[in-house]
């Protein structure tokens, strides 16, 4: 009996270990599903991880990890095996917070809340920056100063729903819904400016200001103490 109970450990461990070594070979994936934090995974996505598809298990995972490593848009990954042939593919995507516009070209580019460009599209409701130039590649860092004008843009339009200025001379601008112009420096802290561009708007609106907001013309915010600039 103690014989036989060894043969059977025996025999359990190489198909154990058989299992370990050849399946992985041997087993073909069929198919790869994709799941995101949003639910069903973008196309470009769904479309890229059917390369893992009829694979070999080890083949598949690896292809799998490759694709998705290189993939911009997917901040981070795991893979599920799912019995009997197929994988699973848990993604979480990053998500755009602001766009980067030109003047001269037509793309858009996707910038995330790490300052990375994801994607390039061709439209977008997202608070943006124009660009007399061109705009920063998929993959790219953002400079400092386009990511401070993307600060600011986005608190101008939680605070004013102004969802779009320009970078020109140095300076970000943007214009209020009354058509005044509004000038901020490229560096600062983007609430303090903001707060600062606040106060002088309800200065500007009192009823004890000598001009009234219509007569201005542009608020110059790049100074220790703004500028006021009048229409003639």
């Amino acid at each position: 009996m103690k014989f036989l109970k060894t043969v059977y450990y025996f025999l359990f461990f190489v198909l154990a270990l058989s299992s370990i070594f050849f399946v992985p070979r041997t087993l073909v994936i069929k198919e790869v599903s994709c799941q995101s934090q949003f639910g069903r995974c973008s196309g470009k996505i769904s479309e890229k991880i059917k390369d893992g598809q009829n694979l070999s298990f080890l083949d598949s995972k690896s292809r799998l990890i490759e694709t998705l490593s290189k993939e911009i848009s997917v901040g981070n990954f795991s893979l599920q095996f799912e019995f009997p042939d197929s994988f699973k593919v848990h993604i979480v995507e990053r998500v755009p917070k602001f766009a980067v516009q030109s003047l001269v070209q037509p793309e858009i580019a996707l910038v995330d809340k790490n300052w990375l460009v994801i994607s390039l599209t061709e439209s977008t409701n997202l608070p943006s920056v124009y660009l007399y130039g061109s705009i920063p590649k998929e993959g790219d860092i953002v400079s400092d100063n386009l990511a401070f004008a993307l600060g600011l843009v986005y608190d101008m339009n939680t605070s004013y729903q102004i969802k779009k200025g320009t970078i020109e001379n140095k300076s970000f601008v943007v214009g209020l819904e009354g058509g005044q112009r509004v000038i901020f420096p490229l560096e600062g802290d983007t609430k303090v400016l903001v707060g600062a561009l606040s106060l002088m708007l309800n200065q500007l609106n009192s009823e004890s200001q000598d001009f009234k907001m219509s007569n201005v013309q542009e608020i110059d915010i790049r100074f220790k103490n703004p500028v006021i600039r009048l229409k003639n």
